[in-house]
């Protein structure tokens, strides 16, 4: 590839470049193509060549992190709005056979009442084993349904800060586990809805204890620990939230409505989670520790300016 510039006379005047220079030219040129037919997987790769052209990868590839990140922003919003509809649909046709089902069951007790009292136990126990299984029905149920209502966030002035201590005060009073603060940042104010970003502490700590459950089982010594570590990076808040737990098994399933490892999870958790912060203009990650059990989960949300 040979390059040229014209003079003022309009003559062509081809420019001796370095065997690098002209390797990033090539692949500059290869990742525009790439990108300009939608395959935002590329990168632009660090060779040994003017300072310009160094910070001319460093920003390119900076622009193409930032086009995947949105990219996967939309695609997640499309996603939910799927599963919004189908658990609309899901909590309508299953809500609707369970208060005859329930009925029949009082029905059943109230005509047969008086053999219950002398021996119909077993019987008893089978109708208290319909009754609890219908009230988790109905524990799912409304878990799509809140899925498929849940409102805009209001967005107001807050400070994070403020909003997890009222999150922890409410932990602690159940929580045996050690679970700790830590904020590295003066700057804690954001526009934020208190309710959502409440709910979704709460239900980040409920999946660490809840995974400190299955390791006390093992280890009735095992103590649990929570670190939420606050800190600003540039414009943005970053709250990081580690535990010593078991881990998760696929973070990317786990981010899938429906899809859980719990024997009574309805594998909305997470969904919701990252739902309420993708609304917030923000984003959510979640990870093994590399080092040891546990999990990292990365939630950032911008500043209030």
């Amino acid at each position: 590839m040979k390059l040229y510039v014209k003079n003022q006379y309009g003559d062509k005047v081809y420019l001796k470049l370095s065997a690098p220079t002209r390797r990033t030219l090539v692949d500059l040129i290869g990742a525009s193509d790439s990108i300009s037919k939608g395959a935002l997987d590329v990168k632009v790769p660090d060779l040994d060549t003017d300072d310009e052209f160094k910070e001319l990868n460093k920003n390119f590839n900076s622009m193409i992190e930032r086009l995947k990140e949105q990219q996967d922003k939309l695609l997640t919003t499309e996603r939910y709005e799927a599963w919004e509809t189908v658990a609309r649909k899901l909590a309508h046709e299953i809500k609707n056979p369970l208060t005859p089902i329930q009925l029949s069951i009082d029905s059943l007790r109230e005509k047969y009442k008086d053999k219950l009292l002398n021996e119909g136990r077993d019987f008893e126990k089978y109708l208290e084993t319909i009754n609890r299984q219908i009230k988790d029905i109905e524990k799912l149920v409304n878990e799509f349904s809140n899925f498929a209502r849940m409102p805009n966030p209001i967005l107001k002035k807050m400070d994070i800060v403020n909003l997890i201590n009222k999150s922890l005060d409410f932990i602690k009073m159940t929580s045996k586990n050690s679970v700790n603060l830590i904020v590295k940042t003066k700057s804690t104010l954001i526009y934020g809805d208190e309710d959502q970003l409440n709910r979704v502490l709460i239900n980040l700590i409920k999946n660490s204890e809840e995974a400190f459950l299955e390791k006390i089982e093992k280890n009735p010594n095992f103590k649990g620990n929570i670190d939420i570590e606050i800190v600003s990076i540039n414009d943005y808040i970053v709250i990081r939230i580690t535990d010593n737990g078991k881990g998760i098994t696929d973070a990317k399933k786990a981010m899938t409505p429906y899809f859980t490892t719990k024997k009574t999870g309805t594998g909305l958790g997470l969904p919701i989670v990252t739902k309420i912060i993708n609304e917030h203009s923000g984003n959510f990650s979640i990870k093994n520790k590399q080092e040891e059990n546990g999990v990292v989960v990365t939630i950032t949300l911008p500043k209030y300016a």
